[in-house]
């Protein structure tokens, strides 16, 4: 039995100026579902988007969904939320009221709440303002990081929750579910946090990771794919 594991945005999805016009072609969708029907196969998408948001996007049943990095996920007659999140979601809202105070004045910056987590998007911002942005987001974050943690990515600034939890113990909880099936791992990813992932599957399965990049970067996966055509042909050839 196959054990894969998709990130979305990047992988699944382009990536997009606008994360909220992030969706998936119709080619890749219908692979997807038939993936899904494959009495074979286990599937999982793991994000950092929240899992309702990615639910939505994905629209498949019988797979399971881990969302904002893992701390909320769901599958086939099974769910699993972090003890932390309850008091990590009304800090969350605090975090959003202050940081939507704080860029105010900066045009075109969008600020996403995902229920436990918040993103700072600057991708559509001036070029000469990302660090500005980074130095408020930093101040804004001040009074709550005994429960968030601010981190970078694609033209992004994170606030996670700060808890000892990422897409690597998603990972590890995936495969204890599945253990009486013996599966084989196999996970894609294109970002930073999907390291966590690879790292945790080392010697366990295959790990591939999706760099369009002139300089790659420095990854514990085993494979590249180049772009999210080459990650659809990859998975057409699983279904």
């Amino acid at each position: 039995m196959i054990l894969l594991m998709l990130d979305y945005d990047g992988t699944l999805a382009p990536i997009v100026r606008d994360p909220a016009r992030a969706l998936m072609g119709r080619e890749m969708a219908a692979t997807l579902a038939r993936l899904a029907k494959r009495s074979d196969v286990v599937m999982a998408v793991i994000s950092g988007r929240s899992l309702a948001d990615l639910k939505r996007r994905v629209r498949l049943d019988n797979i399971y969904y881990a969302g904002c990095h893992g701390v909320e996920m769901e599958g086939p007659g099974w769910s699993y939320l972090h003890p932390r999140m309850a008091a990590v979601e009304v800090q969350v809202q605090k975090q959003e009221d202050r940081l939507r105070v704080m860029l105010a004045g900066v045009k075109r910056v969008i600020i996403e709440n995902k229920r436990y987590a918040l993103t700072v998007h600057y991708r559509r911002v001036a070029p000469t303002y990302p660090r500005a942005i980074a130095r408020i987001a930093r101040k804004a974050g001040e009074p709550f990081r005994r429960w968030l943690t601010m981190e970078s990515g694609r033209m992004i600034f994170e606030f996670k929750p700060a808890v000892d939890w990422n897409k690597g113990k998603a990972v590890a909880t995936l495969l204890r579910l599945c253990q009486s099936d013996d599966p084989y791992p196999i996970y894609i990813g294109d970002d930073a946090t999907d390291e966590q992932a690879f790292e945790s599957l080392r010697a366990k399965g295959l790990t591939i990771l999706v760099d369009n990049d002139e300089r790659p970067r420095r990854t514990a996966a085993v494979l590249r794919l180049r772009s999210q055509r080459q990650v659809r042909c990859f998975l057409r050839s699983l279904a």
